[in-house]
């Protein structure tokens, strides 16, 4: 089981987010990963998001710490449990980065997210409901990995307080209030269970697979909900149904919904706030943008979904994967292999090649031996950098070229069954 605790942070956001990605605590960078946003450009990335929407002061993140008991999970499965948490609770609206220590006993993430909405650029408001559901969320994660659960009464007591903020939030939250009225439109309008779910995906709607009980993905954000447990006994896959099949209920018009986000996009004069608390020149100028009707400039929006970014974020790694393809003349599987080997080789090699430096550094005696030592640590800090992030795309790669191998398969049986059948329909015709 992971234990969660949350920070604020007020400033200094950079150095947070290089403690997190500190390289000898992450494995060189290879157990850092990102959501909205690069791995390597995580603060400027951040920092964009804030001009753009004119919030660069006041709370500027929060930092998540995710720890997990003892060696009972390995550090990649750890970093994969952290990117779950924030793609399932903030990868619809927030940029964060993950970064996975392995420099203490036990194994934990440092997660930073970005106050600020890409989306709207409303800031995150850490409440007791959203702790909760951060804490629900990274438990029922845990348990998808059959890691430990704490059960003691206080633990009992905490997961109580947690169900009621959480019941407290489904029934005050404005999007889960949405959610709420579409399925009981749905329900209203459909006479069947495979219509009410097609009539909801339809609508940007997702269903898990799952008998049992009803787990959705909405269109307005990306956190998994479990409807019996969000909304109660009313919402259960059984109670659905009864209401669905229900002869009595009324049949009322069918509203079609169009979910989109909506991005501030500011088109007016900059205006420089230094200089226009300090130049009286300038604040003329500022004067008369204001009488002329330059200024105030009213926002426009623009429409872009989620997985507008998500996209982005795919089409930024698929670049680099073609960049590493060129790089190293990669032709075959069996090449990505020996490049995944001779990298590990040359990882191992600088890393110790380094701590003999380290070493050489404690017993110096003069400066100039010190400078000529640290010069030397840090151009090899700077290689092994580099080829933990080619080690890392070249790993990110091969996953892919598995994944469409599979489709290839898939699609030559399903050529090879319609030329089958083509064969045989012609075979009937002839006699």
């Amino acid at each position: 089981m992971a234990i969660i605790k949350v920070k604020n942070i007020n400033d200094n956001l950079d150095n947070v987010i290089n403690y997190a990605k500190n390289g000898e605590k992450t494995e060189h960078g290879i157990l850092v990963t990102s959501v909205n946003c690069t791995s390597k450009n995580a603060y400027e990335d951040m920092m964009l998001v804030k001009k753009s929407f004119h919030k660069e002061t006041g709370r500027l993140g929060y930092h998540i710490i995710q720890s997990f008991e003892g060696k009972e999970v390995s550090p990649e499965q750890a970093n994969d449990i952290g990117e779950q948490l924030v793609e399932q609770l903030f990868g619809d609206k927030y940029q964060a980065i993950i970064c996975t220590h392995t420099n203490k006993f036990n194994v934990h993430n440092h997660i930073i997210l970005n106050s600020v909405s890409f989306i709207d650029g409303k800031k995150y408001h850490n409440s007791n409901a959203e702790i909760a559901l951060l804490k629900r969320k990274s438990d029922e994660l845990c348990s998808d990995y059959d890691l430990s659960v704490l059960e003691t009464p206080r633990a009992r007591k905490t997961v109580e307080v947690f169900d009621k903020r959480i019941a407290k939030y489904n029934r005050s939250d404005g999007k889960m209030q949405k959610i709420k009225a579409d399925i009981d439109e749905a329900i209203q309008i459909n006479n069947t269970l495979g219509d009410f779910e097609k009539y909801l995906e339809a609508r940007g709607y997702y269903f898990f697979q799952d008998k049992r009980y009803y787990t959705i993905e909405s269109p307005y954000f990306s956190r998994h909900i479990r409807l019996e447990r969000a909304f109660g006994e009313d919402y259960s896959r059984y109670s659905i149904e009864d209401r669905i099949y229900d002869e009595n209920k009324s049949q009322e018009a069918r509203v079609t919904i169009n979910m989109k986000y909506a991005g501030k996009k500011y088109s007016g004069p900059k205006i420089d706030k230094i200089r226009l608390k300090f130049s009286p020149f300038y604040r003329r100028y500022v004067h008369w943008l204001y009488v002329l009707g330059k200024l105030p400039c009213k926002n426009q929006y623009e429409s872009k979904s989620s997985e507008y970014y998500k996209q982005k974020q795919e089409s930024i790694n698929i670049m680099e994967e073609f960049s590493f393809i060129a790089k190293h003349h990669i032709k075959s599987t069996d090449d990505l292999k020996i490049c995944e080997l001779w990298f590990e080789k040359e990882l191992e090699y600088k890393k110790g090649t380094r701590e003999e430096l380290y070493v050489k550094l404690k017993k110096a005696s003069t400066p100039e031996e010190k400078l000529s030592i640290k010069n030397e640590v840090g151009f090899l800090t700077h290689e092994i950098n580099q080829d933990a992030n080619e080690l890392k795309v070249c790993r990110r790669f091969m996953k892919r070229q598995k994944v469409v191998k599979e489709e290839v398969k898939k699609v030559k049986e399903a050529i090879a069954i319609a030329t089958i059948d083509k064969n045989i329909n012609n075979d009937d015709r002839v006699r």
